[in-house]
């Protein structure tokens, strides 16, 4: 299961950043002409418009490149889905530490080894949590012994059972 931001969600936070841009940029806009300063005022007005989505793109799209997988009893911490930057087993995790020094979440397992995880909003870091606690969950559980079926050979008889009398 892959956890990290998503194209789709990047671009969504654009279109709400350019949205911002564009009230923020037309109030300017509004402001001068009833001021009669458009001709001075536009160049603020354009950088108004064009600055949130703008730093949110900046701020967002690296944070594309990395992600985490929990697949097969392993977390890995993985560079453009392609490249492990570590690999550690799921019996290992013990608790995710959130918005601490500049990144925001860290992966705390035993021996203290980390995976420094950033970029993720907070949806995706509570569904991180709640999959490794349950897969924590699911490693450390001891297997049930299976019951086998025991049946006799084709050419032996079975014993008489003395519980059941026999006539």
């Amino acid at each position: 299961m892959r956890f990290g931001n998503t194209f789709a969600a990047i671009s969504r936070g654009i279109a709400v950043m350019t949205l911002l841009g564009l009230i923020t940029g037309g109030i300017c806009v509004m402001a001068s002409i009833w001021h009669h300063t458009i001709a001075a005022a536009w160049p603020v007005c354009v950088l108004l418009t064009l600055t949130p989505p703008a730093i949110f793109f900046v701020a967002c799209v690296p944070t594309l490149a990395l992600s985490v997988y929990i697949e097969g009893g392993r977390v890995k911490h993985m560079f453009l889905d392609r490249f492990v930057l570590s690999d550690l087993p799921v019996a290992d995790f013990e608790r995710v530490e959130w918005l601490k020094r500049p990144f925001p979440v860290k992966i705390v397992f035993t021996e203290n080894r980390r995976i420094q995880f950033f970029g993720a909003h907070l949806g995706i870091v509570g569904a991180l949590n709640a999959a490794l606690e349950s897969a924590k969950k699911r490693a450390n559980q001891t297997p049930e012994p299976t019951p086998l079926l025991v049946t006799d050979r084709a050419d032996a008889r079975s014993a008489p059972s003395k519980g059941v009398a026999h006539l």
